[in-house]
């Protein structure tokens, strides 16, 4: 796994570092917008060729999902990850970096959806009468990794500076949990038989979990842009 790889890179960096070497390092701070969110973060200079960052992102986005079958979900994307990343200046006190590293990543997608007129939606085999309530959540690794470039240095330019990163997170095969809620006097017809017109078997959730699932597969890799403005003690 990718994350256990990167964490012997981390481990070996800070392990040259001496009680007076941690001492004599330089810090920064910032603020970053990007593609994982809006956050803060912080910086070390380790040498004039490394330096570490750790930070946090934070933001919710308002997002709709059609699919195929008429199912509407409402919902949002939440971000809400930390990161640390180690980055690599070819050219001493350069600007242009190579950076490596992980994301904890717990940003999901959560919505529900209403049908409001029967046979409006298909839920598996099942055709949805109204009032049927569907809720989603899609989800991904929580160890994710980070590979990717950059263009600019928290310690290069004086005590302000401004950066720019493009890379990806390994973030996994999306999953999808799908839940049901039906109509209060629909349910109890099912509970006594489970074939009456409208009933959602679990066979029908699983199989729509799987249908949502292949067609976001292709998200298991985020596309990372993020600029950031720092400040440097």
């Amino acid at each position: 796994m990718i994350i256990k790889k990167l964490f012997p890179l981390i481990g070996s960096a800070l392990a040259v570092l001496t009680p007076a070497s941690v001492s004599a390092l330089d810090l920064g701070v910032d603020a970053h917008a990007g593609t994982m969110g809006l956050g803060a973060g912080a910086a070390l200079q380790f040498n004039s060729h490394l330096n570490m960052r750790v930070g946090l992102n934070k933001w919710d986005v308002d997002k709709s999902i059609d699919e195929e079958d008429g199912l509407h979900y409402e919902g949002q994307l939440k971000f809400d990850n930390q990161y640390a990343l180690l980055d690599f200046y070819p050219s001493r006190n350069g600007r242009f970096h190579l950076s490596a590293g992980f994301y904890l990543n717990d940003n999901e997608v959560t919505g529900t959806a209403e049908v409001l007129n029967d046979g409006d939606g298909q839920i598996g085999q099942t055709s949805a009468l109204a009032g049927t309530r569907v809720m989603g959540k899609i989800t991904f690794d929580n160890e994710s990794g980070y590979l990717g470039v950059g263009w600019g240095n928290t310690f290069s330019r004086g005590m302000f500076s401004f950066g720019l990163d493009l890379g990806v997170v390994l973030q996994g095969s999306p999953k999808a949990q799908i839940s049901v809620t039906l109509p209060e006097a629909l349910a109890a017809q099912c509970e006594t038989n489970p074939n009456t017109n409208g009933c959602v078997s679990d066979a029908d959730i699983r199989q729509e979990e799987g249908e949502l699932e292949d067609e976001i597969k292709d998200y298991d890799v985020h596309p990372l842009v993020q600029a950031t403005f720092g400040f440097s003690f």
